[in-house]
């Protein structure tokens, strides 16, 4: 079966045509050959009726193994014909494939016996993955691989291990996935890969965020993985995602049309973060992110799968948010679909997404903050315990695209170890407005106060001085590219921790005293802000409602 296989490669490769090759099996007065011309013509065309043609004569001439290849071929063909396989047509050919279970068991020794074990398990793994049993399909791929590891063959052994990978992909188990495909901590020598093992590792390995050996593994591969634009793409996908701007860009290749809208979109989103958000960056900014949605919804008709979802119902939520647009950013959080446990990137995004939202004037239910903090902490916790996943990088996610709910995570009850650094991300305002240590002009506090809430801003006044001092002290040289801050401040912080645990001030307390809420005395809807907060009872509606009148 495989002989042949690679006999059609070499002649494809030589530019031979398939019909060609199909006929050429099947003038050939053995019924293999017919089965192997079968085989061939239903690749190229599923409907075609001379395959079904050669099927009936392999079984009315052929020996009792030929007749059981053409019985289990027959069946595997009716799943394939309609795309999806309809549940009627799948459970049909259950029960006729496992009508042939004893046959299969009592084989007798014969040359074709491991090709018809072979067939019968590949057969009865696709109809379950048809019916979307997990477990039956996950048993057959698995017997199918170990058969292959049995019979020494290579070509086989590639194609059970390419099926088994598709079936790891497709429940979302990435870390066994990886497991069975990487060789250990060294990367210097790794298997034999070929772009139909590679990719599905190269996704998984995204789902755990672990980018840095995705890196690592694109570096030790062989020079047509390397450069190869579907792996280029999916590497210069995890660049973006990360906040490195300065990865090259993917060619503009047929295989990417679906995804290449994403890349666009986290090369526009991440720019606007380069720079001080001032007034006359503003405008700028909001046009870009407003591109990013405009990108989002030509792509919507097309999110099926989960992971697709869930991508881009964060990156809405977060450009709407960016605009001030609160109210919209929680409605794309909602209904969504669940998330497996491992993928680990959505769910962190996701929930900190639902906490920065938290920190804007939207109406959200009681328990929004409590499940999203929850989510949060779930995500690491499961990060820590599942093989390849890497805590630092969903670290680093968070603190890209949701910096305000990386220094939350570091300050709530019940904090996440990960974010324990990054509290000093938030502006000390008390006798001294400072950042890490350095002077911030203090006319700067209320106008970034504000942003953080997703409030309209005032005026700012700088001089070219504060302005230059400002640039220079945000500047943080992370990929060789300097984006700008976070500079934190204490009020949205205080509006999530009073969510999350409503009619309870002691961490609203805490917040403002650790880090003050100085110089807001010239904005008067701030003040009277900072000043509900400190009553010592105080009402989540009270806040919000003051806080909408902007």
């Amino acid at each position: 079966m495989f002989a042949v296989q690679e006999w059609v490669q070499e002649h494809t490769r030589q530019g031979v045509e398939p019909d060609v090759l199909i006929t050429s099996l099947a003038n050939v007065e053995q019924p293999l050959a017919w089965l192997r011309a079968a085989d061939l013509l239903r690749e190229q065309n599923r409907s075609d009726p001379r395959g079904d043609e050669l099927i009936s004569s392999v079984y009315a001439q052929g020996n009792h193994y030929e007749k059981m290849l053409a019985l289990i071929a027959e069946q595997h063909g009716k799943l394939l014909r309609v795309l999806p396989t309809p549940r009627i047509i799948a459970r049909e050919v259950e029960a006729a494939l496992l009508s042939l279970a004893d046959e299969i068991q009592n084989l007798s020794p014969h040359p074709l016996r491991l090709e018809t074990e072979w067939r019968y398990m590949r057969a009865l793994r696709s109809t379950y993955f048809a019916l979307e049993d997990s477990d039956q399909m996950h048993r057959w791929s698995a017997r199918l691989l170990m058969l292959a590891e049995v019979s020494r063959n290579p070509a086989m052994l590639r194609e059970a291990q390419r099926v088994r990978m598709a079936d790891l992909n497709r429940s979302n188990e990435f870390s066994r996935m990886a497991a069975m495909q990487l060789p250990g901590d060294d990367l210097s020598v790794l298997p034999s890969y070929t772009l139909e093992t590679f990719r599905p590792l190269i996704i998984g390995l995204t789902n755990l965020a672990a980018f840095p050996k995705i890196d690592q593994l694109i570096a030790n591969a062989p020079e047509h993985l390397q450069t190869h634009d579907a792996i280029h793409a999916y590497q210069t996908w995890t660049h973006l995602y990360a906040g490195d701007l300065t990865f090259p860009d993917v060619p503009d290749v047929q295989f990417l049309d679906k995804y290449q809208w994403q890349i666009e979109a986290l090369h526009l989103a991440g720019n606007q973060d380069t720079e001080f958000p001032s007034p006359t960056a503003q405008q700028r900014r909001r046009e870009a992110w407003q591109r990013v949605l405009d990108l989002s919804s030509e792509q919507r008709v097309e999110n099926t799968l989960t992971v697709d979802v869930l991508f881009n119902s964060w990156l809405r939520g977060r450009m709407h948010l960016a605009l001030g647009r609160y109210d919209l950013a929680s409605h794309e959080q909602r209904h969504l679909p669940v998330a497996s446990r491992e993928m680990l990137a959505d769910r962190a995004l996701i929930a900190a997404l639902k906490l920065d939202i938290a920190m804007s004037p939207a109406l959200l239910e009681e328990t929004w903050v409590q499940e999203a903090s929850q989510e949060l902490r779930a995500v690491f916790r499961d990060a820590r315990a599942i093989p390849f996943a890497d805590t630092d990088t969903l670290r680093k996610l968070v603190l890209r695209w949701h910096p305000q709910v990386a220094a939350y995570a570091a300050l709530m009850d019940d904090p996440i170890v990960e974010f324990s650094p990054i509290v000093e991300n938030v502006i000390v305002a008390m006798e001294r407005t400072t950042w890490r240590g350095k002077r911030v002009p203090p006319t700067v506090y209320p106008y970034l106060t504000r942003l953080a809430l997703r409030l309209p801003t005032m005026p700012l006044h700088l001089t070219g001085n504060a302005l230059a001092q400002l640039r220079r002290i945000g500047q943080d040289e992370r990929f060789d590219l300097p984006l700008w801050g976070p500079l934190l401040t204490a009020l949205p912080l205080a509006l999530c921790a009073l969510r999350h645990e409503p009619g309870r001030t002691h961490k609203v307390a805490e917040i403002l005293n650790t880090f003050g809420s100085g110089g807001l005395e010239q904005d008067a809807q701030l003040l009277e802000l900072r000043q509900t907060f400190q009553k010592p009872e105080v009402a989540v509606d009270e806040v919000v409602a003051l806080l909408r009148q902007s």
